[in-house]
């Protein structure tokens, strides 16, 4: 909306300044039909140039903060592997790469900011050489020189409009990633039961009561009951464990604490019977 607020009221302006332009300066009427093409043109050929630029931008910066917490993370196989000067050279080609975009998307702004001021030039020079030649036709010469003073200012309030235009449609291209993942782009294959808009509360109730029977077929809540457990490796070795008695509720929370040898691993082996 902010960006949005900018253009509208930046347009607007510019478009009072070329109206008062043709009230005072009649004959530009002409000179802005002549010139709207050529800076109709210039617009379209920015603004699809400089939002492509922003886009690759912006998949551009992505693998290098990639690398980078990658490198980061694996800094130790790096240099155990002897992988140093590969991963330097893959961070340098990367980074090159983002600055040419860079470069390519200022260059742009630059071009079009240059040939704007061009065209503008351009009306100021017609306005003024009619202003010169067809005085006599007019009331007054001061609001002729009112008229040429205006058209300069245009540059700067359509430079700003059209970069705020520009700057709004570019700020989409974190939108198309998202879209990207959209199921209508067929690049993810997704797996999903459809809604039923025929669904009731009296079914939801009824697949909760099936929910409820079949927890009670089955042991839904852990309990472990260990009774006599001994448990040895070999039958010529001693007993690595010997439990009388234990009883563990589910939800509770045990610790297992003993010194290397006192039969923890062995206590896991036996209740998931891997000695058998």
């Amino acid at each position: 909306p902010f960006d949005i607020d900018i253009f509208s009221s930046q347009l607007l302006i510019a478009l009072s300044y070329i109206l008062i332009v043709c009230i005072f300066i009649p004959q530009m009427i002409v000179i802005f039909i002549v010139i709207s093409p050529a800076f109709y043109y210039l617009i379209d050929a920015y603004r699809k140039s400089y939002v492509e630029l922003v886009r690759l931008c912006i998949f551009g910066l992505d693998p290098i903060t990639s690398i980078f917490s990658e490198t980061l993370i694996g800094l130790s196989s790096i240099r155990a592997y002897k992988l140093d000067a590969y991963f330097k050279n893959l961070i340098h080609a990367r980074i090159s790469r983002f600055t040419n975009l860079w470069y390519n998307r200022n260059s742009v702004y630059l071009w079009f900011d240059c040939y704007l001021d061009i065209l503008i030039d351009f009306v100021v020079i017609a306005a003024t050489i009619l202003g010169f030649y067809a005085r006599d036709s007019f009331t007054s010469p001061a609001l002729v020189a009112f008229a040429i003073v205006y058209l300069n200012i245009i540059s700067g309030h359509l430079q700003v409009a059209m970069l705020q235009l520009v700057w709004l449609e570019s700020e989409f291209g974190a939108v198309q990633r998202l879209l990207w993942y959209h199921p209508s782009h067929n690049n993810i294959v997704y797996e999903a039961n459809p809604i039923n808009p025929e669904y009731t509360l009296e079914q939801q109730q009824q697949q909760q009561q099936q929910r409820r029977q079949k927890h009670e077929k089955w042991p839904y809540y852990g309990h472990i009951k260990i009774t006599n457990l001994k448990l040895r490796y070999r039958k010529q070795f001693d007993y690595v464990l010997d439990i009388a008695s234990v009883s563990i509720r589910g939800g509770e929370k045990i610790g297992i604490c003993g010194r290397t040898g006192a039969g923890k691993s062995s206590l896991m082996v036996a209740l998931f019977r891997l000695v058998e």
